[in-house]
């Protein structure tokens, strides 16, 4: 008797044992989620940032970031690229995509910017300047949200007759070439001259207006986590999302509509 009630003992310990090892890795497979977002690359830093903070706020998410031009971004989601969330640095780029991105949302805008080397060995004192002989310059492509703000600034500030060196097709680029001193001058957002003031100057468009671009996102309808994209959108539209996009230099365009 006392043998059968010990087998049943360990027979009820091996089962609970199983069905907790099961429960366990349920769980586990719930908690192991990967939330893709595709970016505007001048939201680089701040969004690793952020995406930081949400991976603390939810153990077991990792978030993958995709960083390129905010036009190339949305030509891949209408190609049927699996993303989560949308976040572009240009309305028009963001109308390309409205029945794979519904009901996207103003959070920030930045602005276009002459940037030179400190050590500037034409003396680019304004953007006339670019037409000074042997200067040379660089900007994103035309179709890009940040060569289409630089053209929209340039025309706000008179004709410039010289052309860039390169067309380049996310401002990453450019930046990385004037830092490099492949170029003299570059059309830069004002957020890439703040990562690096050490080394540069900025000079501003007159006309700030047209200089200006306005960031939205959104959440992709085909994505299977409806839930989690959200809850990255609500971290990046509160109070530390507009801290950390302040920071960077971003316009709190979501602040001001709150």
């Amino acid at each position: 008797m006392k043998r059968r009630l010990a087998v049943l003992a360990l027979t009820a310990t091996i089962l609970l044992g199983g069905v907790v090892a099961i429960n366990a890795l349920a769980t586990a497979k719930q908690g192991n989620r990967t939330l893709t977002v595709f970016a505007a690359s001048s939201l680089n830093k701040t969004f690793l940032q952020l995406g930081r903070q949400f991976e603390q706020l939810h153990p077991g998410v990792t978030i993958r970031f995709s960083f390129l031009s905010s036009s190339t971004l949305a030509t891949q989601i209408i190609a049927g690229a699996p993303a989560d969330i949308f976040a572009s640095a240009s309305e028009v780029d963001m109308a390309t995509v409205q029945t794979h991105v519904p009901n996207p949302k103003i959070f920030a805008s930045n602005r276009i910017v002459l940037a030179t080397p400190k050590k500037n060995a034409y003396l680019i004192k304004k953007v006339a300047d670019l037409e000074n002989p042997g200067v040379k310059w660089i900007q994103c492509a035309h179709s890009a949200p940040c060569g289409v703000v630089a053209d929209s600034a340039l025309s706000s500030e008179g004709p410039i007759h010289s052309k860039p060196v390169s067309l380049e097709q996310k401002v990453a680029s450019v930046v990385s070439k004037l830092i490099s001193g492949e170029v003299d001058a570059a059309l830069v957002y004002h957020t890439d001259y703040l990562a690096h003031a050490t080394i540069l100057r900025e000079i501003a468009f007159k006309d700030s207006k047209n200089a200006t671009t306005l960031y939205l996102v959104g959440v992709v309808k085909s994505s299977s986590e409806q839930a989690l994209a959200n809850s990255f959108v609500e971290l990046l539209l509160s109070a530390a999302g507009r801290e950390a996009l302040a920071s960077a230099g971003f316009i709190n365009v979501a602040k001001s509509e709150s």
